[in-house]
């Protein structure tokens, strides 16, 4: 019979992304012939971080006035119910440079960091 699992130690079992080192107790049914063990290697798992996307929002402003004070975005792909008070840091969107001439300018957004994912970014316009 198996045990008192541990997970790098712990009863715990995790739930962030990384690698685990799996121990366990073992009793056998018959303790005559078979010897128990105590925290015995059974291997490890690794959890894998989640892929979470983050899509610029598309804006319109007339010629001559300013860029937006803060570009949005919008998520996809939170696991586990979570939403973006997971993120050790949320991602940010900008423009480059002055936008004094009609025209398209890219919204590009960057700088996530979340223990539980990995970012990509899709920009807009």
């Amino acid at each position: 019979m198996v045990s008192d699992v541990k997970y790098n130690g712990s009863a715990t079992v995790p739930t962030n992304a990384g690698t685990y080192v799996v121990t366990a107790d073992f009793t056998p049914i018959d303790t005559v012939t078979y010897n128990s063990l105590s925290n015995a290697a059974a291997g490890s798992i690794t959890i894998n971080k989640a892929a979470l996307t983050v899509t610029a929002n598309n804006q319109t402003i007339l010629a001559g006035s300013p860029d937006p004070i803060i570009f949005t975005f919008v998520y996809s792909g939170f696991v586990n119910s979570e939403t973006a008070t997971a993120l050790a840091t949320k991602p940010t969107c900008t423009v480059s440079g002055a936008h004094s001439a009609v025209g398209a300018y890219d919204i590009v957004c960057s700088g996530g960091v979340a223990t539980n994912y990995t970012f990509s970014y899709v920009n807009a316009h």
